[in-house]
């Protein structure tokens, strides 16, 4: 589990797009140089404790190419959820 830093959440909440990609970028980055790449990676249709969006990354042993597309995948995260607040209950 990787947060942001300081100055960048509201009440625990990230809203902001590049900080997501951030800590996406660091965790992948620390899986490649444990011997882990990435082979997907997606969006929890559940979010964490504090309301934040979760990612899954699924990866496998061996080195590996894949490319992931983290502005796409990102939109699509806050559009889901953007998508999701505006229902009713």
């Amino acid at each position: 589990q990787f947060e942001v830093g300081p100055g960048v959440v509201k009440k625990g909440l990230v809203r902001s797009r590049t900080a997501h990609r951030e800590v996406i970028e660091v965790f992948v980055k620390a899986f490649v140089s444990s011997g882990m790449f990435p082979v997907g990676i997606t969006f929890s249709p559940i979010k964490g404790k504090r309301g934040n969006i979760e990612y899954l990354l699924y990866s496998v042993a061996g080195e590996t190419f894949v490319e992931l597309d983290y502005d796409y995948l990102i939109e699509k995260a806050f559009a889901f959820f953007d998508r999701d607040s505006n229902q009713l209950v």
